[in-house]
């Protein structure tokens, strides 16, 4: 009961990142923006992926799992890929370094997973025994700091630019909220490897541990939902505590 509760747990998440990316991808088609199209699909990409995890772990006795496990590795891989570019294209747009650290991320990911699949770990699972999981570890690893950094970085820059009133609220606070998202992802990342040593050892996923995997993954969705799609309440508490206080009245 534990583990299908965790199963659902995650479950929901992969559905509330459609729910983030779809909007993203509309008004991407809308506005012809390509880097809303980018990151709407890294979202819908990832959600689909735990669907697929997910799915076929609450139906483990009924259907196979490599097929679901595989596919969704190579969406979720696919979407980490895309919010590379995304960085690429809205931070660092024509550097060099910027574009050969993608390049290095799809080469670690696709040479990881080709390996793995040599090594007969078609679901990218087994830390311990298959050294071909690390090369696409480091891979997604490239992208979720890249992330991190960029967002901390122009979050701190306009943060001294809205301190002269040439930077709005929202905006660095939207920056920072997308430097916590990589630092959630990395994070996420990390504390995935002992769950897959377990599942390794065990051939089970902790039910606990994917529970808090989940919830991981709902603080990251609630910060990017935040990112995209302030509410109104969210607004004007942003707005309302950056604004300078009253210079005192003389006496």
């Amino acid at each position: 009961m534990e583990e299908e509760s965790a199963y659902l747990v995650e479950i929901f998440a992969g559905l509330l990142y459609v729910m983030v990316g779809l909007p993203l991808l509309r008004l991407a088609r809308r506005a012809r923006d390509a880097a809303a199209r980018l990151i709407g699909a890294t979202f819908v990409l990832w959600g689909f992926s735990y669907l697929l995890f997910n799915f076929a772990l609450a139906l483990e006795r009924t259907v196979p799992i490599t097929p679901f496990f595989f596919a969704g590795r190579v969406a979720y891989d696919l979407g980490v890929l895309s919010i590379a570019i995304f960085t690429l294209r809205v931070f660092r747009n024509g550097e060099i370094w910027a574009r050969g650290l993608v390049a290095a991320s799809f080469v670690c990911i696709a040479g990881g997973v080709a390996g793995s699949a040599l090594v007969g770990d078609w679901e990218g699972v087994y830390p311990l025994s298959n050294p071909w999981f690390w090369v696409e570890w480091t891979g997604m690893s490239l992208p979720f700091a890249w992330v991190a950094v960029e967002g901390l970085l122009e979050y701190a820059q306009a943060r001294r630019r809205a301190a002269l009133g040439l930077c709005a609220p929202l905006v660095f606070n939207r920056y920072l909220l997308w430097g916590l998202v990589g630092l959630l992802l990395i994070s996420s990342n990390v504390a995935m490897i002992p769950q897959y040593i377990e599942y390794e050892r065990d051939a089970q996923f902790s039910g606990a541990m994917d529970a808090l995997l989940g919830g991981c993954e709902f603080l990251t969705i609630g910060i990017i939902w935040l990112a995209f799609f302030p509410p109104a309440w969210y607004r004007r508490w942003i707005e309302s505590g950056s604004k300078p206080a009253s210079a005192p009245s003389a006496g």
